[in-house]
């Protein structure tokens, strides 16, 4: 079992808590940490948010607000059910619900935003959700062997799918991703890991051809 980082969670919470609301960071972590160790999960877990994390102390000093980004990143996939379509809708509203009372209005509703800019069906419209987008599809820049892996993993969250339906919708996703002009919105993901990922997708998406699979078409 791996060990989210409870002593910054807690911190961060602390830092944003609004004047004379009563202290509820270690329950709150206990609830979020209970969520991802969830037997379902296998990509979208604890050692996602880590990843993630470990990305935005990279590029903390490039944030508007850092404290809304890494809140999101703790927030972001909280909700997570195979076959729904609106786990960053859930994501966000158990956050809100989470943090009523709490944290100051402002953060939260910053946080909430950004939690739904991760269904990446649009464009970001800021800095920080072009950043926290970044680090949430910084994992395709990885080296090969981790990306296969974690492929595999999101595959085995997807089992109510059949291997025709699933490869479908990925290669879809995958296919509007190449279509960009860039992959990355921003010059330091652009410059870590934007030649690694386009690599990777064009060498999955001839894989997955040479196996008989399409894309779904666009509706």
């Amino acid at each position: 079992m791996r060990f989210m980082n409870q002593s910054g969670f807690e911190s961060i919470w602390r830092r944003n808590l609004r004047p004379g609301a009563v202290d509820r960071a270690r329950a709150v972590f206990v609830a979020v940490q209970a969520a991802y160790q969830e037997s379902h999960r296998h990509y979208h877990n604890d050692e996602h948010i880590d990843h993630c994390l470990a990305l935005l102390h990279d590029v903390h000093d490039q944030l508007l607000c850092p404290d809304a980004v890494e809140l999101a990143i703790w927030f972001h996939d909280v909700v997570y059910e195979s076959g729904a379509i609106d786990n960053e809708q859930r994501s966000a509203e158990w956050f809100l619900r989470q943090s009523e009372g709490q944290l100051t209005e402002n953060i939260r509703q910053q946080v909430a935003d950004l939690i739904m800019s991760t269904t990446h069906d649009e464009p970001p419209k800021n800095l920080d959700a072009r950043i926290l987008l970044d680090i949430d599809l910084s994992s395709f820049g990885l080296s090969w062997e981790r990306f296969r892996e974690d492929g595999e993993n999101v595959r085995k969250e997807q089992q109510h799918l059949s291997d025709r339906e699933f490869y479908r919708r990925q290669m879809r996703f995958q296919e509007s991703l190449l279509q960009r002009a860039r992959f990355y919105f921003s010059d330091y993901f652009y410059r870590r890991f934007e030649a690694n990922a386009r690599e990777n997708l064009t060498r999955h998406l001839a894989l997955l051809r040479s196996r008989g699979f399409h894309p779904e078409p666009s509706s």
